[in-house]
């Protein structure tokens, strides 16, 4: 560090790779096989590089991380295109000049009508995630899923694989993952039982709290909760890790699960 210290006459960041890479091999071991890892660029850009060979994709919420991803080769398979801003021209780009490798969230009416007009002038086919909402202003509430899948074979070009879902970050509740998991599930059986529909994947972003300080409240919180779980439920130690595998095997039985995680 005292070298860097010379080296460096401004501000700069230091980051430990080892244990970048330890943290996600961390939760590897603590998921389910079928669960794949989905790491949110947003949560620090500087480090996607390193975590190339380590996740199975990237999250990006906007043209600028876009752009940080193409100009470090990341594969266009290893993207999903995320977020509420997705402007007309963007998107077109992408597509007319063989983007098509992405995956996109569907965050609106808006958005998939925009994509399945693509699809159909530039006759490429276009992957598609539909968000499903939390009540909040992100995202598609069931009905308008249910109307999407149910003429799905409408949209020659568009595959839709499978729901996203994410209604916020710092839980500390497990009861309350259960619910969402059970939500989640509750929707993809319908999809099933009612249109004949299996979805390939469903992208879940857990928002396990994270514990900023020593002292932070949620690390007493956690602990605190911790005590009250089954052996099979207990948090580790980490306010950031994942929760046992129970929670999740629910919802990812028989489907492919990307976990998000902004560590």
């Amino acid at each position: 560090m005292n070298e860097i210290l010379k080296q460096n006459k401004t501000a700069f960041y230091v980051f430990d790779v080892k244990t970048l890479k330890d943290r996600v091999a961390y939760l590897r071991k603590m998921l389910p096989e079928d669960v794949a890892i989905c790491y949110a660029i947003k949560a620090n850009t500087f480090i996607t590089a390193e975590l190339e060979n380590d996740v199975d994709r990237f999250e990006i919420c906007s043209p600028g991380e876009a752009e940080i991803c193409d100009l470090l080769d990341i594969p266009d398979k290893m993207m999903v295109i995320s977020g509420v801003y997705k402007t007309p021209e963007v998107m077109e780009n992408m597509v007319a000049n063989g983007k098509c490798d992405r995956i996109f969230t569907v965050e609106s009416l808006t958005q998939f009508n925009l994509f399945r007009e693509l699809s159909e002038k530039y006759k490429k086919k276009i992957s598609l995630l539909l968000r499903l909402t939390n009540g909040s202003q992100f995202g598609i509430n069931s009905d308008e899923i249910e109307e999407i899948i149910s003429k799905r074979n409408e949209f020659e070009y568009l595959d839709i694989l499978g729901i996203q879902f994410f209604s916020g970050t710092q839980k500390t509740s497990l009861k309350k993952l259960k619910r969402e998991i059970d939500k989640l599930d509750n929707l993809l059986i319908l999809l099933k039982e009612k249109y004949d529909y299996t979805a390939e994947e469903l992208e879940y972003g857990t928002g396990f709290p994270a514990a900023y300080f020593k002292e932070d409240t949620i690390m007493r919180l956690l602990q605190s909760r911790k005590s009250r779980l089954s052996s099979d439920e207990a948090l580790p130690q980490s306010a950031v890790n994942t929760t046992r595998i129970s929670l999740i095997k629910s919802a990812t039985k028989g489907r492919t699960t990307f976990l998000l995680t902004a560590e």
